[in-house]
């Protein structure tokens, strides 16, 4: 399951801090779309927030590249 992010506290703290350093590392990354959501299972109450990224197919070592890069910046 797949739902919006709407007031949570992520979201301000993506919009105000994190979106320039999120396209800075996606700078070489064919993608389109950048959202943060809850992604979870149909049976759980909420799903967990995550930066989900749309784009077309990159190497997996590029890709891999991008994800641990943007979750080093996320937990920090």
């Amino acid at each position: 399951m797949i739902t919006t992010l709407h007031n949570h506290r992520i979201v301000e703290i993506y919009d105000k801090y994190l979106r320039t350093e999120v396209l800075e590392i996606l700078r070489g990354v064919v993608w389109s779309c950048i959202d943060i959501v809850r992604l979870g299972y149909t049976d759980e109450a909420e799903g967990r927030p995550v930066v989900l990224i749309t784009g077309l197919e990159a190497s997996q070592a590029t890709a891999q590249q991008a994800v641990n890069k943007i979750r080093a910046l996320m937990e920090r």
